[in-house]
């Protein structure tokens, strides 16, 4: 009941093709979560080639720029400094 229609943040330092964020946020969504954003501090270019990008489970991924060098509509970078 604690997730269930809630908006969920989901917080972490690295993420290279996003297979335990993908399964993550498959529960939550089990659970109920309304929605499901990531921030990942260094996340890999890898990650757009895992099923986590291409499935309805996460809204947004915010990272920064550390180590990500490409564009997605879902992910959102900041500069790295």
């Amino acid at each position: 009941e604690l997730v269930e229609n809630s908006t969920i943040l989901i917080v972490d330092d690295i993420c290279s093709k996003g297979g335990t964020f993908y399964h993550s946020a498959k529960a939550l969504k089990e659970l109920g979560a309304k929605e499901i954003y990531l921030y990942i501090s260094h996340c890999e270019n890898t990650v757009l080639e895992g099923d986590l990008i291409q499935s309805d489970l996460i809204k947004r991924i915010y990272t920064t720029n550390s180590i990500f060098t490409k564009t997605n509509e879902k992910v959102e970078v900041f500069d790295y400094e």
